[in-house]
């Protein structure tokens, strides 16, 4: 009894003397495996913080870019709106110098009827001038005749001489009158033509400083809009660094979700839920990353539309500036051409007044020369009967008639050769604006191409930036499901 009562100490001794030992050498390892548990535990708690550090900075950091973005959008769609506004002001101004202005044909028209209108005021002029030779030829002939009467040497064969005279300043008197007719004709279609001139010349004269004033409005808009893509692409700079910013944080994404599945793994059973977490934020952040390339791909696309926009602005306003110049040439032109219109219109009617005075004075001509005929026969009769005395009176009034008609046909030459020099006037400075004209049109061609290519300019960075928005909606939805993932793992 009592060695079965030993036996069985014995053998729970060492039972508990086994379990000791087991203890003993068990225990480091279960304190070890605690130990790795807890920082397990610390691991993925410390994981779990960075992460929602992480997804809250790249929130952030996002919600930085999504602003710079929404501004830079407003600032393009501005800019856009500016430049279409800017394009419909200078298709406006296209459209009224087009219309205001007279063509180069119709100023080629007027030249070539004021030319002809000069030709012909210049043959009248010279028409004239045969009728002022045949004056004085009658005159000349008057006074030989006087000279017969007082050396009374001539008698009857001068005064038939006399006679035929009168004969033919009768015929001259009807062949002046009707040239005077002919140039008081022409020059009532000349005072028509240099009132036309003159209208079109004021007419002109309008247009050009209303397109000057356009013109003036529209390198205000294009400066506008200028600047308008200047901000855009300070904006577009600073979307940039906000998208390096990103990629960086991504980066980062992506080396914190390695190092969670490596502390997942470690973990074991305490890490198996992390691990999930861990593969679903390195997906996301894959996902994110590739947003952010094709953001940043669409930037660089807009800067470059940026750019070219810019060019195809600065262009249009260089393009701007030569049709300012040559509309401010073309004004100055049109000033002394209306000037020179308004000088000749008023020559052309004083000339006009003068042909109508001429006109009767030429009806007294006639009835002076059918005087001169009557008062020749009497010469005659008094020469045949010796009277000397009534010689000298008929010949004193022959020689006053002859003066007055001189007087009247050089009156009449000079107002045909002022209105030819008006007209000639008016002529140079109508060429001159058709060659103006015609400069102005190539100017406004150019302005037409860089209007156009500055539009399409703007049409490729609207869509470009609206590829940017779309881009950074993606993005939008990346980060927030990046961060979603954080706040589940947390």
């Amino acid at each position: 009894m009592e060695t079965t009562h030993a036996l069985l100490v014995g053998v729970i001794a060492g039972g508990i003397a086994g379990a000791a030992l087991a203890w003993l050498r068990v225990r480091p390892r279960l304190v070890a495996a605690r130990a790795a548990a807890g920082r397990a535990r610390a691991d993925a708690e410390d994981a779990r913080r960075r992460l929602v550090e992480l997804t809250t900075e790249t929130a952030g950091v996002f919600d930085a870019a999504a602003r710079r973005i929404d501004a830079a959008r407003r600032a393009a769609a501005q800019a856009v709106a500016d430049r279409r506004a800017a394009e419909h002001r200078w298709r406006e101004a296209l459209a009224a110098l087009a219309g205001d202005v007279v063509d180069g044909d119709e100023v080629d028209r007027l030249m070539r009827r004021a030319e002809g209108a000069g030709v012909e005021l210049v043959d009248a002029a010279r028409a004239l001038d045969g009728e002022v030779s045949a004056l004085e030829r009658a005159a000349t002939l008057l006074t030989d005749l006087i000279d017969a009467v007082e050396s009374e040497r001539r008698g009857t064969e001068d005064a038939a001489a006399l006679s035929d005279a009168a004969a033919e300043t009768i015929a001259a008197a009807d062949a002046m009158d009707a040239a005077i007719q002919r140039v008081q004709d022409r020059a009532a279609e000349t005072a028509e033509l240099s009132a036309r001139t003159t209208a079109e010349a004021e007419r002109g004269y309008r247009a050009v400083h209303r397109t000057l004033d356009e013109i003036e409005r529209i390198r205000e808009v294009t400066q506008v809009a200028r600047e308008r893509i200047d901000s855009l692409n300070v904006r577009v700079d600073g979307i940039g660094d906000v998208v390096r910013v990103i990629q960086e944080i991504t980066e980062k994404t992506n080396l914190l979700a390695l190092n969670a599945s490596i502390i997942a793994a470690q973990a074991g059973q305490h890490g198996r839920s992390f691990s999930v977490v861990a593969r679903e934020i390195k997906a996301l952040a894959q996902r994110t990353a590739a947003s952010t390339k094709e953001i940043s791909e669409q930037i660089r696309g807009v800067q470059e539309e940026s750019e070219r926009a810019t060019a195809a602005i600065t262009h249009g306003a260089q393009a701007v500036e030569q049709g300012f110049q040559v509309a401010v040439a073309a004004g100055d032109a049109l000033t002394a051409i209306r000037e020179s219109a308004q000088t000749a219109q008023r020559k052309v009617q004083s000339m006009t007044r003068a042909y109508r005075q001429q006109s009767g004075a030429t009806r007294q001509v006639v009835d002076l020369a059918g005087r001169l005929a009557e008062r020749a026969q009497a010469f005659a009769a008094a020469a045949r009967s010796q009277t000397g005395e009534r010689l000298s009176t008929v010949a004193a009034e022959l020689v006053a008639s002859a003066g007055r008609l001189r007087e009247l046909a050089d009156r009449q030459r000079g107002a045909a050769d002022t209105g030819a020099t008006a007209l000639g006037a008016v002529a140079a400075e109508v060429g001159r604006l058709g060659r103006l004209q015609r400069d102005a049109r190539r100017q406004l061609d150019g302005i037409q191409r860089g209007v156009d290519a500055a539009v399409a300019r703007t049409d490729d960075l609207a869509v470009h930036l609206d590829r940017v928005g779309e881009a950074a909606h993606q993005l939008a939805g990346e980060i927030a499901r990046l961060q979603q993932a954080g706040v589940a793992a947390d």
